[in-house]
């Protein structure tokens, strides 16, 4: 699924929530005309854009009233010795924790026979996902990498995938490959001069220590982000965009569901839902999302904002250069060009309420 219930990631490509719920955005197709100019009031400057043809801002107003999003609080970054130690131990250690995904071989017994479906080898399981049966995914947690280890367990009462092994006795005999992002058992020099890019323990806390920044800095333009959201007010929603991005959420499940090799009203009961209550949810997400699209080009249009062809040009530049992929590719793999300008636009003005919000 192209979008996500909220805009978690602030950033050009990370921001992958924007409008265009459906495809092809209604918000995007009106032509402009004239000069949009960008102000900056926080860094004392102010461009001019150059004149675009091909992306505009729909005007929402109907709908929404904006609160408060200039000089809003925000939290200072601390970082301490104890937070770069906890990260550290999570790339260098040997033994399964909540929350790891790892690799790992596995097959089913019961009454002593391997059972039909029992059995995979290279499998990635995320501990704690509820992917497995109750007391598989907790009873690897502590289990060193290359160790063999057999859990006992019971299958639920009813079992729906399989209604004949409903309660029944089973022993997984598993064997741990390896722990997703766990670079060695123990964090000496030698162990981290070989395992990545860095000579000495010094240069690779200081990465530790901005991979950390990084990650909280992220966090709380998610929470300054959510404040402005929750700020406004909103009085109504154009249903047929909520309906495009209430489809998305659907087609995400029907998706899901042929992964699974199951129906779609499987895999809902399997969630607890109903047919009704599913349908409910999805009109939530659209409105959710909607909320947050509103929003953005609310103030995108009251700070005269917009993603000028010469803006578009030059971070497509950027981004074929570092990944080495075509125009074409980056372009389809992110919903094509509008939608692009669309990530463009809220990293710009989540950049220009950042500059405005005041540490405390």
């Amino acid at each position: 699924m192209r979008k996500t219930v909220r805009f978690f990631a602030v950033g050009v490509m990370a921001a992958a929530l924007l409008t265009g719920c459906g495809g092809n955005s209604t918000i995007t197709e009106a032509a402009t005309t004239g000069e949009t100019g960008v102000t900056t009031e926080a860094a004392g400057e102010t461009s001019v854009a150059e004149e675009s043809t091909e992306f505009t801002i729909k005007d929402y107003s109907s709908y929404v009233s904006l609160g408060e999003y200039k000089g809003l609080s925000i939290s200072p970054i601390l970082i301490t010795e104890e937070d770069i130690t906890e990260r550290i131990q999570e790339y260098f250690r040997d033994t399964i924790q909540q929350g790891d995904t790892v690799n790992i071989d596995y097959t089913g017994y019961m009454d002593g026979e391997a059972f039909e479906n029992g059995a995979d080898e290279g499998a990635f399981l995320t501990i704690g996902s509820g992917q497995f049966i109750d007391g598989f995914e907790s009873g690897l947690i502590g289990v060193k990498i290359g160790e063999t280890v057999d859990l006992n367990l019971t299958f639920p009462d009813p079992y729906d995938p399989n209604p004949d092994m409903s309660g029944k006795e089973v022993v997984f005999t598993v064997k741990v490959n390896g722990i997703d992002g766990v670079v060695a058992p123990e964090y000496t020099l030698e162990n981290v001069a070989a395992n990545t890019d860095f000579q000495t323990l010094e240069e690779y806390e200081q990465m530790i220590s901005d991979q950390i920044y990084t990650e909280y800095d992220q966090e709380r333009m998610n929470q300054l982000w959510f404040q402005i959201v929750n700020n406004a007010t909103i009085s109504g929603y154009p249903q047929e965009e909520v309906d495009a991005c209430a489809n998305d959420l659907r087609s995400y499940y029907e998706q899901m569901a042929m992964q699974y090799g199951v129906d779609l009203a499987t895999l809902l009961a399997a969630n607890n839902y109903t047919e009704e209550s599913f349908e409910e949810e999805c009109q939530l997400y659209g409105k959710s999302m909607m909320d947050e699209t509103m929003v953005l080009y609310s103030i995108a249009a009251a700070e005269n904002m917009t993603i000028t062809d010469e803006e578009y040009q030059n971070e497509m530049k950027d981004m074929v250069d570092n990944s080495g992929m075509s125009e074409e590719f980056i372009t389809s793999y992110y919903g094509g060009e509008q939608y692009i300008r669309e990530s463009m636009l809220f990293t710009k003005v989540m950049e220009y309420v950042v500059s405005l919000a005041v540490e405390e």
